[in-house]
């Protein structure tokens, strides 16, 4: 295949545009077609335009402007979506953290992105994430501004983001700084990699873009669709499907502040959605409950399962039901999909492949050497696209992942068939996929290494039905521990804050691990052990 800069342009993919501009272009098309029902309230385009720019304009009033970096820590709500759209209107960067990450994960976060400022919470359920981000900040002396999303009296030196504009307020644009150029960083996720520490990946309205144009070519999406997610809006999945694809092509969407499945049910009949993306839970939760006989008027028709494993006779089952699930692959780091497929691809090529190659995008199958494997080996895959990240916010492992021809290596193991589509096989990063969000198993078995009562832990992912993969833990006991089950070790974990998503689930206690000669912990022999002891 032909790639590079003309290559792009000739498919449509190399865009000059700043996705800073995308909610103004659309608002003044659509000024009046609903773009957003969030928890049964409905927002126009032009609406939403008027927020936006409030909240950009509060931003630049506290000296915030092109790079800045704008640190984003929130629950799916209004604020969250306008704060985010109101850092690319004026060209700063957006560093969006999924609301499950806690001082553990978001110390590292915020030592790594350094942000000019904060927005956070006054509550998350019994959590004040204002407080904990304080804390951080105090110590690794950081002095950002702060920005509360809701109220709280306790929050000092905490200012309220901007709120809803008032009635007949046009929220003017002019003298608003420039959006970023279409090439430069405008927004940093963190994603977990084989590394302890997220790593920062820095995309560009390019990539964004590409992404949602290839996506929505191959996928065959309108302005008829109706989108709907109930996963974090701070994730690449839900950013890109349930907030972005809506507004490049005008289309509307429901978001829910939180995944709720029997709720997903009624809105998904009520408001006629006709696609979701996102990882297996969602989609193993719905057929549950269309398998009980739950809304036969009205189903969802697509949804796109990406992010973690989703089994073949899941696939089966929600095609029995009414429902065509597509399973696709992609990454952060490739701005979403790679791979994916038209709605109407046969099943068994929709049960059984991970998605077939997205047009303008190259994959391959490579030895341990890097050269490419005959069509349909397995080996090493890589990937190129004009989706691609420019690089993580450390360079060293940038070099370790991106070459100087624009290979991606994504760590996972795979084929590519004849016709372009895609299996994943395996992977040679140590990471869990636990429903789309992806954990460092190394991260994990330092945490429980930090409790008094081991000696040696393992981490390791295992099948769970609804989220893919759920964690388990492989652990040594000192002499002088005695075992009573794992409830000391969970409150342990609390108190170091690790998210709660990473806690292991499935728990066994051996007497030795497996080592190679290097004494390096051989990970596939951990269930051929002996077990002292099990939960």
């Amino acid at each position: 295949m032909a790639s590079g800069k003309l290559y792009y342009e000739e498919m449509g993919l190399w865009s000059r545009e700043s996705i800073g501009w995308l909610l103004t272009t659309t608002a003044r098309r659509w000024p009046d077609r609903e773009l957003v029902n969030f928890e049964g309230e409905r927002y126009s385009y032009e609406y939403v335009r008027r927020w936006t720019i409030r909240v950009a304009r509060h931003f630049v009033s506290k000296g915030l402007g092109p790079d800045s970096r704008i640190f984003i820590q929130s629950g799916n709500c209004m604020e969250l979506i306008v704060a985010q759209l109101a850092c690319w209107r004026i060209g700063a960067v957006c560093v969006p953290v999924i609301p499950i990450y806690r001082a553990h994960e978001v110390s590292h976060i915020l030592s790594d992105a350094r942000p000019d400022a904060v927005v956070s919470t006054a509550s998350a359920g019994k959590r004040e994430p204002f407080r904990e981000i304080d804390e951080l900040l105090a110590v690794q002396s950081l002095d950002p501004v702060r920005l509360l999303i809701g109220e709280n009296d306790q929050a000092i030196g905490w200012e309220p983001l901007a709120g809803r504009p008032d009635e007949g307020d046009a929220c003017d644009e002019a003298g608003l700084p420039e959006p970023a150029a279409a090439d430069a960083c405008i927004l940093i996720l963190y994603t977990s990699g084989t590394t302890s520490a997220p790593k920062g990946v820095k995309l560009t309205s390019r990539a964004l873009l590409s992404n949602l144009d290839s996506w929505r070519q191959t996928v065959g999406l309108s302005e008829n669709d109706v989108f709907a997610s109930g996963s974090p809006l701070a994730h690449i999945a839900a950013l890109g499907s349930a907030l972005l694809m809506p507004m490049r092509i005008g289309a509307r969407t429901v978001i829910m502040s939180a995944w709720n499945a029997d709720k997903a049910v009624e809105i998904i009949a009520q408001e006629r959605v006709s696609y979701m993306s996102g990882a297996n839970v969602f989609i193993h939760d719905l057929v549950q409950r269309y398998a009980t006989g739950a809304t036969p008027h009205y189903r969802l028709r697509n949804f796109y399962s990406g992010g973690s494993p989703t089994a073949p006779e899941l696939v089966e089952q929600a095609n029995s039901l009414g429902v065509k699930v597509i399973r696709c692959y992609g990454m952060t780091e490739t701005a979403g999909t790679t791979t994916t497929a038209w709605r109407d691809a046969p099943l068994e090529r929709r049960a059984h492949y991970d998605g077939q190659v997205e047009f303008g995008t190259e994959m391959q199958a490579v030895d341990d050497n890097n050269q490419p494997l005959p069509i349909g080996e397995v080996g090493h895959i890589r990937i190129r696209s004009p989706k691609m990240m420019i690089g993580y916010t450390d360079k060293a492992i940038t070099a370790a992942q991106l070459d100087s021809d624009g290979w991606f290596y994504s760590g996972d193991l795979g084929l590519v068939d004849d016709q372009g589509w895609f299996k994943m096989t395996g992977r040679t990063k140590d990471i869990i996929n636990r429903g789309g969000e992806k954990f460092s198993a190394v991260d994990i078995e330092r945490a429980l290494l930090s409790y008094p009562g081991i000696e040696q832990a393992a981490v390791t992912a295992v099948p769970d039905e609804r989220f893919g993969e759920a964690v388990a833990a492989f652990i040594t006991l000192h002499e002088t521990y005695s075992w009573s089950g794992p409830e000391p070790i969970l409150a342990h974990l609390e108190r170091v804050k690790l998210a709660k998503a990473k806690f292991p689930v499935a728990w066994y206690v051996v007497a030795a691990l497996p080592t190679s000669a290097t004494g390096k912990i051989v990970k596939q022999k951990l269930f051929e052990l002996e077990v002292l002891n099990a939960e």
